[in-house]
């Protein structure tokens, strides 16, 4: 083996271990955004649904209707 072929096995080798070895940093760091993201969307989901009479009362604290619809809008809601 002369020293040029020598010299290109070992540039191949080296990247090699540095390739295996980036492994070992970056799949615990893929690992822990994925836990990361799925606990985001677990919390998401895991939300309560709001009711339609809790929507009527943002929306009339919201200021979106007034005292008289919002009454007649409850007790359609409440009548059910």
């Amino acid at each position: 083996m002369t020293s040029e072929e020598k010299k290109q096995s070992d540039k191949k080798t080296s990247t090699i271990w540095k390739l295996g070895w980036g492994w070992y940093l970056a799949a615990p760091l893929l690992g822990l955004l994925a836990l990361a993201a799925g606990k985001g969307v677990n919390d998401t989901l895991a939300a309560p649904p709001r009711s339609a009479l809790d929507i009527l009362k943002e929306r009339y604290a919201k200021g979106e209707i007034d005292r008289a619809e919002f009454e007649e809008k409850k007790n359609d809601l409440l009548s059910i």
